[in-house]
């Protein structure tokens, strides 16, 4: 819906924004990879902030069906995190804390 927004080169009100953050919080986990994708790639290109815990849901929801993900999709949340991670150290806190997960628990890293 929101990349729908953009490519109609629409930014619905503040307040709309903020409810349909906290309607999708609780429901990221069963977002598709596109639709996780383009979601956080909208709100990069409204200059949307979202709270920091639905970044950490987006995050963990991303991360649990990263091989869904394709090559296009993966460069647009790349590209659109940091634009919207609230503060320059913030996505480097989250690769410490999968770092740590992943080697406790299958001696991989995400990098």
């Amino acid at each position: 819906m929101l990349f729908s927004f953009v490519r109609l080169d629409y930014r619905p009100p503040p307040e709309w924004l903020s409810a349909w953050e906290g309607a999708s919080h609780s429901t990221l986990d069963a977002f598709s990879a596109d639709a996780l994708a383009s979601s956080v790639w909208a709100m990069a290109q409204m200059r949307y902030q979202p709270a920091v815990s639905w970044l950490y849901s987006f995050v963990l929801a991303a991360y649990s069906r990263l091989d869904a993900f394709g090559a296009g999709q993966l460069g647009a949340v790349f590209d659109s995190l940091p634009q919207i991670a609230p503060h320059p150290g913030w996505l480097d806190e989250v690769r410490t804390c999968f770092n740590t997960h992943t080697h406790t628990h299958t001696q991989m890293h995400f990098a």
